[in-house]
């Protein structure tokens, strides 16, 4: 079915006929963009530019203050599998680390 929740979680915005539509909102995109980038493998890695993370943390800043519109606000699932793939990616595979960073 999904290969990923990555997938999972890109394919809500467009599934009107899975009856997801009406029941979730779609995810911020800026935010979604950010999650594929962090569900890749260790030979796969597209890290963020430094004005690419910025624009995340500030999206993900004004969208818990509540200035964000509601299409455009970070769900809490989608602000908690953001933080938890980030927090897996960091801790669990440090072997994959070298791959994202030449200067180690």
């Amino acid at each position: 079915m999904f290969s990923s929740l990555c997938d999972f979680a890109s394919s809500i915005g467009d599934s009107k006929s899975r009856g997801f539509f009406f029941l979730l909102r779609k995810p911020n995109q800026t935010v979604l963009e950010a999650q594929a980038r962090v569900c890749t493998g260790p030979t796969q890695t597209k890290p963020l530019s430094e004005d690419q993370a910025f624009k995340v943390l500030d999206t993900i800043l004004r969208s818990v203050r509540g200035e964000l519109k509601d299409e455009e606000q970070v769900s809490k699932a989608q602000l908690g599998a953001f933080f938890s793939a980030m927090t897996i990616r960091a801790n669990a595979f440090p072997e994959w680390i070298p791959h994202q960073n030449p200067l180690l």
